[in-house]
């Protein structure tokens, strides 16, 4: 079998029909060039509007949610509802050999609830005093960590020729409903399933020097570059935790991280491939052959 690809992708870029038709069109082309694939998708953007219109403040900390139980009921209706089952109709519309399921889904991930945990946080612009970052315990509510990962599943869809298309809500050993970061399920799921090419799907135009100027894209990072560059406070908001995770899949033996944008259906298979300039920003483990 041919190595497999894991694809994140963010939910900016599922907000309207035409976008996830164009997004399903570039998966259906490596599904083509027959790489087994494997999709995680995420629904920041539709979790925040959803709890919005329910009168719930959305809370971020160092790009990741707070979620209470009134928070982890919208997360399941929006990231496991309306999300996957839009993302699904699209795949299908398009060709492409679909299941949709959540992620817990066979016991494919057995999650704990996250303890309360140090991180670092901006601390806020103070006259006469420069920006910086300060430690900070939070409680993150019904978040996940991944306890373990069984890629059982994920391989029996691969042969039968299917794609699945995995939402990270999860549940732990007692039946609690979590909220794991998308980023995190994929690198956790590359890991186990012998992934080589991890893309994280993006609507910037991949890691940012300066956050407000595409142009400022960082083409090729290491990863003791992206170590120094998380512990300098340049990277900030929800590019923090796709760092992070991008990181720890390098760590655990992923060869590549591509953190690219859909600038149009040819980009996933151009990040792919070599030969063709990359569309984003490649993370490597030290120094990536290309094998």
């Amino acid at each position: 079998m041919s190595a497999p690809v894991l694809v994140k992708i963010g939910g900016e870029l599922l907000l309207d029909e035409a976008g996830r038709r164009r997004l399903c069109v570039a998966l259906r082309e490596v599904v083509s060039s027959g790489r087994p694939l494997a999709v995680v998708h995420g629904g920041g953007p539709q979790i925040s509007a959803l709890s919005k219109r329910l009168g719930l403040v959305p809370e971020m900390v160092a790009g990741r949610r707070v979620t209470g139980e009134a928070t982890m009921q919208v997360v399941a209706m929006a990231l496991a509802g309306d999300v996957a089952t839009a993302l699904l109709a699209a795949a299908l519309a398009e060709g492409l050999p679909a299941v949709s399921m959540s992620a817990s889904s066979g016991g494919l991930v057995r999650a704990v609830r996250r303890p309360p945990r140090r991180v670092r946080v901006p601390v806020p612009d103070r006259p006469g005093s420069a920006p910086g970052l300060e430690e900070r315990t939070v409680d993150y509510g019904l978040v996940a960590d991944v306890q373990r990962v069984d890629p059982s599943l994920v391989r029996t869809l691969w042969s039968g020729g299917f794609v699945p298309l995995l939402s990270s809500v999860v549940c732990d050993s007692v039946g609690q409903r979590l909220n794991l970061n998308a980023d995190a399920l994929a690198s956790s799921l590359a890991r186990v399933l012998g992934v080589r090419d991890l893309v994280l799907l993006t609507a910037t135009a991949g890691i940012l020097a300066r956050v407000d100027e595409p142009a400022s894209t960082i083409a090729r990072l290491t990863d003791a570059d992206a170590l120094a560059w998380l512990a300098s406070g340049r990277i900030s908001g929800g590019m923090i935790a796709k760092m992070e995770e991008a990181l720890a899949a390098l760590a655990s033996g992923v060869p590549r991280v591509h953190v690219i944008p859909l600038a149009d259906t040819g980009a996933i298979a151009a990040c792919l491939d070599p030969a063709r300039a990359h569309p984003g920003t490649l993370l490597v483990a030290g120094e990536d052959t290309r094998s």
